[in-house]
């Protein structure tokens, strides 16, 4: 059912207008030559789909995964990169309060593991982002869970969102490094197998395990390889990495099933690991292995969340959610949601690729998409918590500063108590 107060469809002027936006929305997105940073739609939703189901969550939470999950990205490359190009006249897409995202938006620049002015070029920095990023995330989800002045749905709903950020950081560490190139059966460990016994490598938590924190001190390397993640925005005269595969977010992501990115397959850069891509059919075993590392990262994510009696009592509290049970314009707010994701990534060939196999191509077809067409607005309830509530703020507290770029404090890492992990 279509929501008349976004569309104003009750009168042929109505449907004109409802037009328009929609015709204009979509115009601006083919046209756009957005690099989107991150594992395409279709890989975010699955690997939140299932982490969810492994923990139990209602159908209705685990939509809340996927949207929260695409509003990572909704706010980082989509408003930046293309709203954000025409902000002079994007009124018909309810887009007047723009400038309130600034902060947000900021935020979202630091939530993809991205290699950012090329300065996440150590392990310990990566650590120290992972450290803040589940020091952020148990203290966020409290927040809301404790917050007396929330209501209650708003409590689960903003629970559900912080997950489903968090997840989506998580779940772009595994695409846009080169993890996943490193073959750890060779420095002592075995391969590892989700619970539907698919082979993933292991993840930086169990790495970590083993080997300790990653040292600061240059002549101190406790860990037997140097990670490298790629460059963003993507640059032309990338450093290499120690593999010899130049440090750009478009030679070292694994966003889709094909490999292929700004216009050209990028196979040649991705032969190494336990499962090299060498030609159309490896690259999909390929890229399959880094999206089923980030599945088990993601259950084992929720589990580290679970370790702090708190944070389980709020994860309990809101995995159960039933959005039949809230108010309707919050139920209606979450299905536009899903339905507007869809429809963005699919124009922006960003559902799987630019040719994605037949079993995700149908979820792009026409009839699909508009039999159930949505235009996002930043006033949709999920959408609008971002700023709102300075949900990315919260969670990228410590690791970046209010333009965009990494900060790090070596002496923290030391410090922190996960070091006794």
């Amino acid at each position: 059912m279509f929501n008349q107060s976004i569309f104003f469809c009750k009168t042929p002027s109505g449907f004109r207008r409802f037009f328009l936006r929609s015709s204009l929305l979509c115009l601006i997105l083919i046209m756009s030559n957005s690099s989107v940073n991150a594992y395409d739609t279709f890989w975010h939703s699955s690997a939140a789909a299932e982490a969810g189901h492994k923990y139990g969550f209602s159908a209705d939470a685990i939509k809340v995964f996927q949207l929260s999950s695409f509003c990572m990205d909704y706010f980082g490359p989509f408003v930046s990169e293309i709203i954000g190009t025409v902000e002079t006249t994007v009124s018909y897409l309810e887009f007047r309060d723009l400038p309130l995202t600034a902060s947000t938006r900021a935020a979202s620049k630091l939530m993809h593991f991205d290699n950012l002015a090329g300065v996440l070029d150590q392990n310990w920095k990566f650590d120290y982002i992972w450290s803040r990023l589940l020091d952020n995330t148990k203290k966020t989800i409290l927040y809301f869970y404790n917050n007396p002045k929330l209501k209650e749905d708003e409590r689960k709903m903003l629970i559900l969102m912080t997950i489903g950020s968090s997840m989506h950081m998580l779940e772009d560490f595994y695409s846009h490094s080169d993890w996943i190139h490193f073959n750890f059966e060779k420095i002592g460990f075995s391969l590892q197998k989700n619970t539907d016994s698919s082979f993933r490598a292991p993840t930086w938590f169990e790495v970590r395990k083993k080997f300790g924190v990653p040292s600061s001190l240059a002549n101190s390397k406790n860990w037997k390889f140097k990670l490298g993640s790629g460059i963003f925005p993507p640059v032309d005269s990338a450093p290499l990495s120690t593999l010899g595969v130049p440090l750009s977010h478009t030679t070292m992501n694994h966003d889709n099933s094909q490999l292929f990115y700004n216009g050209e397959s990028q196979i040649r850069f991705h032969g190494f690991g336990l499962y090299p891509a060498t030609d159309s059919i490896s690259a999909i075993k390929h890229q399959l292995y880094s999206f089923h590392t980030s599945v088990g990262a993601a259950v084992e994510w929720i589990g580290l969340l679970e370790n702090d009696p708190g944070v389980k009592s709020a994860i309990i509290f809101a995995k159960g959610w039933d959005m039949k049970k809230v108010d309707r314009h919050l139920a209606d707010d979450l299905e536009d949601g899903i339905s507007s994701i869809t429809m963005i990534s699919c124009i922006l060939r960003k559902w799987d690729g630019s040719y994605p196999p037949p079993e995700h191509a149908k979820d792009c077809g026409t009839f699909k998409l508009l039999k159930h067409i949505h235009i996002p607005k930043i006033s949709n309830k999920f959408w609008e918590a971002y700023p709102k509530d300075s949900l990315l703020e919260k969670l990228s507290l410590g690791f970046g500063d209010s333009n965009g770029h990494y900060t790090f404090d070596s002496l923290w890492v030391g410090q922190h108590p996960m070091k006794r992990d």
